[in-house]
């Protein structure tokens, strides 16, 4: 039996009322005669169903093959011993004394049957509606990735954290913003809202959704909210500036993932231009001093998209080891390609930048030559402006040899850039026509250079 019933229970969002059952699911086939085995045969044919029943559903214009796809991954091995991980089921395995020792309790085959083995014993316990709603709880991060996956090369590169719902909800007025907390009406504004809610939620014909489970644990982060001083965010940073005060204000995720002049629809779901800042935080632009700019030595996209620069031989792969290219959200490795100029043209002219920084110029100096997107081909004519459409048989990237700096990064203190590093930023603010300030070559303070503007 697990070591604590409860605290597994509440992790499997589920209560069972046969305990039997679940010390059953929970027992290897090294124990002996009793185990689960056959609950596993019966939870496979349970998840297949139910996934294929969501699948269909979900997708009406989805291709058979498509939802084939879709299907294989999200019951596939690794994605169960996955589920298993998530819901720390390893420490909670009955095992014989040979799986032990050998590190049994990690291993996915194993890990992947028991989440199967747990499908079965719910069903026994409850019926088919119960093990439906517990494979919606227990692969919902799964089934929002195979949706990603049936995309192709359409796909967004969705984090999967529900950012875009949440988007959804806000220019749906759908939402409840902090401030409501405090109204005297709130708990009729919740009421009404989670009714529209499940309404939508109606719409995933294969899953029961039981948001009242969730409430309390909610309600409470809700009274956690009211301890804490809330103020007029617009009025204050205003404030602020009226007194002298300067105010830093830091974007998120790149110029061509915005919303409305990215690379659509293969963007986020809000601006990440520096006007962001004034629609987030209620200041005028009039009242923006600085706008910095900050950009990699070499360019980076995580997920689908259009990438004109994108590497795919070993040099694309070097600069991902060496700049550590991985999702901070997702840890995907992130594609990586020569620095785009038109590109950071672009950049610098929607975000108004008046100065730039350079970062991870470091990450190039393992290169006795780099090379530099200067122009397009766009339909057999020169650009050097970013085209309406960035797709890959339409624009051709003109690349340009450039001086390496091999071994800059490795340089100490008080060391000056090379001629060959300054050269390179030159050319950046020559065609951007902004100034670079700052060169990053490597994550300690010491190596991160000011430019001053007499030396470029």
């Amino acid at each position: 039996m697990a070591s604590n019933v409860r605290l597994l229970q509440e992790r499997l969002q589920y209560q069972f009322s046969d305990k039997e059952l679940l010390s059953l699911a929970l027992s290897h086939r090294s124990c002996g005669s009793r185990n689960n085995e056959r609950l596993e045969f019966l939870g496979d044919s349970i998840l297949g169903v139910t996934v294929t029943d969501f699948l269909y559903h979900q997708f009406p214009q989805a291709r058979e093959g498509d939802l084939s796809r879709m299907r294989s991954h999200i019951v596939r091995a690794e994605s169960l011993a996955q589920v298993a991980k998530n819901l720390e089921l390893g420490p909670e395995l009955s095992l014989g004394p040979g799986e032990m020792k050998s590190g049994g309790q990690r291993r996915d085959s194993i890990l992947g049957d028991t989440v199967e083995a747990l499908i079965g014993a719910v069903y026994l316990d409850s019926g088919i509606d119960k093990a439906r709603r517990c494979i919606g709880i227990w692969f919902a991060e799964l089934l929002d990735a195979a949706s990603e996956t049936s995309k192709g090369k359409a796909k967004i590169g969705s984090t999967l954290k529900g950012i875009g719902p949440t988007y959804m909800d806000k220019t749906g007025r759908n939402g409840l913003r902090v401030g409501d907390i405090f109204l005297p009406d709130f708990q009729e504004r919740y009421a009404k809202l989670v009714q529209k809610h499940k309404r939508l939620l109606g719409n995933f014909t294969a899953f029961a959704f039981d948001l009242s489970e969730y409430e309390p644990t909610w309600f409470e982060a809700i009274d956690r909210l009211r301890q804490i001083q809330v103020v007029d965010s617009e009025q204050w940073i205003n404030d602020q500036l009226d007194a002298g005060q300067r105010v830093l204000a830091e974007g998120a995720q790149g110029t061509l993932l915005d919303i409305d002049f990215g690379t659509y629809p293969f963007v986020t779901s809000s601006t990440t231009t520096a006007a962001g800042a004034c629609t987030g935080l209620g200041v005028a632009p009039t009242r923006i001093g600085e706008v910095i700019g900050i950009f990699k030595a070499y360019c980076t996209r995580v997920g689908s998209g259009p990438f004109p620069t994108e590497l795919h031989d070993e040099t694309g792969e070097a600069l991902r080891a060496a700049g550590h290219e991985f999702g901070a959200t997702t840890g995907r490795p992130r594609r990586c390609g020569w620095l785009d100029l038109p590109a950071l043209k672009h950049a610098c002219m929607l975000n108004g930048a008046t100065q730039l920084c350079m970062m991870k110029a470091d990450v190039l100096d393992a290169f006795d030559e780099v090379q530099v997107c200067t122009h397009y081909e766009v339909d057999g004519k020169t650009s050097e402006h970013l085209p309406y459409l960035l797709e890959e048989a339409l624009v051709k990237p003109v690349f340009e040899p450039r001086q390496g700096w091999p071994g800059a990064g490795q340089s100490g203190e008080g060391t000056a850039l090379p001629d060959s590093l300054h050269a390179y930023v030159k050319e950046i603010e020559s065609l951007t026509k902004t100034r670079v300030s700052i060169v990053s070559m490597g994550p300690d303070r010491a190596q991160t250079h000011e430019v001053k503007p007499s030396v470029v």
